[in-house]
């Protein structure tokens, strides 16, 4: 395995993530939760639009400021 390609592919990934959720949302610090509809097909923007309703009720209904997801298989 490339370990610099590995860390490129990763680092277009974040870039792309930083883009739909920091730079291009027009939610402040604190409110980024109100994204729901990221706007594009990628198949992460899809499981966003599926998942992220019911995990944003979840965090609410228990007062939680956010929600952190892991892999612990990786």
């Amino acid at each position: 395995m490339n370990g610099g390609n590995a860390l490129k592919g990763l680092l277009q990934r974040a870039l792309a993530f930083q883009s739909d959720f920091i730079a291009g949302a027009s939610y402040d610090l604190g409110e980024k939760d109100g994204l729901v509809d990221l706007g594009n097909y990628s198949p992460y923007a899809q499981l966003q639009n599926k998942y992220h309703p019911d995990m944003r009720h979840f965090m609410q209904e228990f007062g939680y400021y956010d929600i952190f997801i892991a892999d612990i298989q990786r």
